[in-house]
């Protein structure tokens, strides 16, 4: 199953838990964000009952789901982070980031996903550090006690066709042979 949101995380950030200071962003990457200045507490619950609940709701339900079939759950996240963060280059091409609950199967994922892509850098928990309280993965997996894998994807390299299909591929790859070890 795929949930995707199909909104700008500068409208609100699914990926933040409701009271972050993040969730609605008035700068982004040093640039201010017009439609997120002085907003006000109905259209920030606006945007929490048209955007982030029902987001958050299909999750919830998927999950539910899932659970009452019986098998091993893997919760994948995918996010994607800029090629330069204040005027810097950032040199990871793709990570997977951890909380504390999750820390130990993103150690375990990892060799697999850096085999399936030899020619990148893959890091664990860089350039973002994982864990962010009551995100979507908190609120979701780890204090359900279910695995998850949260990736990032430089967007210079998923901003194309080709690019989008080799990191699938990759990624593919590597998860097929992670969930064959892990979970058969």
């Amino acid at each position: 199953c795929c949930i995707r949101s199909h909104f700008s995380r500068l409208l609100i950030d699914p990926n933040r838990g409701e009271d972050d200071p993040t969730l609605i962003m008035q700068i982004s990457d040093g640039a201010r964000v017009p439609g997120n200045i002085g907003i006000t507490a109905a259209q920030k619950e606006k945007r929490l009952t048209t955007f982030y609940d029902p987001y958050h709701n299909v999750i919830s339900r998927e999950i539910t789901k899932q659970k009452k079939k019986g098998k091993p759950q893997l919760v994948i996240s995918i996010h994607s982070f800029t090629p330069l963060f204040n005027g810097k280059k950032r040199v990871i091409d793709a990570a997977i980031l951890s909380d504390p609950y999750s820390h130990d199967i993103c150690c375990r994922f990892l060799p697999f996903f850096t085999k399936a892509c030899p020619e990148f850098t893959i890091s664990l928990n860089q350039p973002y550090k994982g864990g962010i309280k009551c995100d979507t993965l908190d609120r979701h997996c780890s204090r359900a006690h279910i695995d998850s894998l949260l990736f990032e994807y430089r967007q210079d390299h998923i901003g194309c066709k080709e690019g989008i299909d080799l990191w699938s591929k990759k990624t593919k790859e590597a998860l097929d042979h992670f969930i064959q070890q892990t979970y058969s």
